[in-house]
């Protein structure tokens, strides 16, 4: 009884998380007014706290999970697994990775909702300025999970709280800088939460990983972004400008 229990709530959980993802993307295709002023209001609180240095903070966290940080990340931890010869955790941890990234970029060139920044918009144009789901808290938490559920038991728990605030701050620093709705963060967690759960109860390894192999991704990690933040950082400094009315939206359509 327990174990037919057990098989019925682990696909529950991913039809739930899944399902939360639709209500979102619902939400933000039906352009309700109440949606858009919870969405504005929720703005309106981060963005009451504008501060260059707050500003510069948010740009620094938000690269960890950009698509390009995200690309080198994944390819060098499968590099590394494979030169181990661990082939059951390197497709393990394609599986997966590349399918929310691929998902996120064809629900974001597709579904066509609007960043709440207008001055971001025009910096990058209309077509990549299509917000929902976010990319950056979605990538960041399947690679996050790839190294969780990877590791043995000692460091299993300080991956968890690390990888946690890691991802809170990541929700704060798009949220702050205006780039996504709290429904695109919404979407993007529901959304890796539910392949996230079928891939690990399903595709995930027995065997945890060499402990060494941690202390190397995170370094490279944190190379990759600052690479990328020192060839961006004033580029960014100028696209991102977090003092926007954001409660002249909750007025208009922002979601077209």
């Amino acid at each position: 009884m327990i174990k037919s229990r057990l098989r019925i709530n682990g696909p529950l959980l991913s039809i739930s998380c899944f399902s939360l993802f639709l209500l979102c993307l619902i939400l933000v295709g039906s352009q309700s007014p109440s949606v858009i002023k919870i969405n504005a209001a929720v703005l309106s609180f981060f963005t009451s706290f504008y501060d260059t240095s707050l500003k510069s903070a948010a740009i620094a966290i938000s690269t960890f999970g950009h698509k390009s940080v995200f690309v080198k990340v994944v390819i060098a931890y499968t590099l590394i697994l494979a030169l181990l010869r661990r082939w059951d955790a390197v497709a393990y941890v394609s599986t997966l990775t590349w399918p929310i990234f691929w998902t996120c970029q064809f629900l974001k060139e597709n579904f066509t909702s609007l960043r709440p920044d207008w001055a971001l918009i025009a910096h990058m144009g209309l077509k990549a300025s299509y917000s929902f789901p976010s990319r950056h808290v979605a990538a960041f938490t399947v690679i996050g999970l790839a190294m969780i559920t990877l590791a043995n038991k000692k460091l299993k728990m300080p991956l968890t709280i690390v990888f946690a605030l890691s991802l809170a701050a990541l929700a704060w620093a798009r949220l702050y800088l205006t780039a996504h709705w709290l429904t695109d963060i919404a979407g993007a967690l529901f959304l890796a939460a539910a392949w996230s759960h079928l891939v690990i109860k399903y595709c995930k390894p027995s065997e945890p990983i060499p402990t060494a192999v941690y202390p190397i991704v995170i370094c490279l990690w944190g190379v990759f972004a600052g690479q990328y933040l020192s060839n961006h950082f004033s580029g960014e400094m100028y696209a991102y400008t977090p003092f926007i009315q954001v409660a002249q939206h909750s007025d208009a359509q922002c979601f077209n």
